[in-house]
């Protein structure tokens, strides 16, 4: 009898295992591919533009205050460079999977560019609401990188939705401040 019940506990896990994976591979088939970025499993550009038109407009009519976040990785050539392709991805990975940890399910979260992350704060409370959330981002990327070989170079910029003539003009004020800032080194 424990032998049964053996096989049927081997049985039920084969199972669950063969329909993960099959989920998994539906999940992949079903993936918007062209608006969505390979590397880190984000949205793209213009994923994150379709939904930055909504949340301007609802900014705009004083609806919501949202807030527009950037962070940009400062040394992608130079890990590429010292450590190869799949280290700086792994590192993107990681900042991409800490972000989508500290984002809200009304928040939106993008890579626009192969150096940049977007996060669009949705209901954000003045830009003390965005460093806050910089903040505890920060601390949770800390903890996930402390074990790899390099650490990141990444510089922020902050941007009010509503400031802007448009949602494109928003993004684009966003990555200028972050590519002006200083960098912070996480280790």
């Amino acid at each position: 009898q424990l032998l049964l019940v053996g096989a049927r506990l081997l049985s039920y896990e084969w199972e669950s295992i063969s329909s993960r994976a099959e989920l998994r591979r539906l999940g992949e088939l079903a993936r918007d591919r062209e608006r969505t970025d390979p590397v880190t499993g984000l949205p793209n550009r213009a994923a994150l533009l379709h939904e930055l038109t909504r949340e301007w407009e609802l900014a705009k009519r004083g609806t919501v205050e949202s807030y527009l976040v950037v962070c940009h990785l400062r040394d992608r050539e130079a890990l590429v460079e010292r450590f190869g392709d799949a280290m700086a991805n792994l590192l993107l990975k990681d900042v991409a999977e800490v972000l989508g940890g500290a984002v809200r399910r009304t928040d939106h979260l993008a890579r626009v560019s192969p150096e940049a992350l977007t996060t669009v704060l949705v209901g954000c409370k003045g830009p003390a609401g965005a460093h806050a959330f910089l903040g505890r981002f920060e601390r949770s990327l800390e903890r996930v990188t402390a074990s790899r070989p390099a650490s990141l170079q990444l510089s922020y910029g902050i941007h009010p939705l509503a400031d802007s003539e448009s949602p494109e003009e928003a993004l684009a004020n966003a990555e200028l401040s972050a590519r002006a800032a200083p960098a912070k080194v996480s280790t």
